[in-house]
């Protein structure tokens, strides 16, 4: 049928091959690692971007001049 068909056109068998040569702990470790070194690099450019803003004072406004 065409659904068999889909199946075999797709590589699964050859990423089962792969996470069962490498191991599933190894594998997830490396999925993690490179989740977490993503989230870091995320985070120094957030930093970087930060430190070129213009600082500004930041003025509060006055709550006995407020009117409600």
């Amino acid at each position: 049928m065409a659904i068999e068909k889909v199946f075999e056109t797709l590589p699964l068998h050859e990423l089962q091959y792969k996470i069962s040569k490498f191991g599933a702990g190894n594998v997830f470790l490396a999925v993690l690692l490179t989740g977490a070194l993503a989230i870091l690099a995320d985070y120094a450019w957030m930093l970087y971007l930060r430190s070129k803003m213009v600082r500004q004072s930041v003025s509060y406004p006055n709550p006995r001049t407020m009117v409600c």
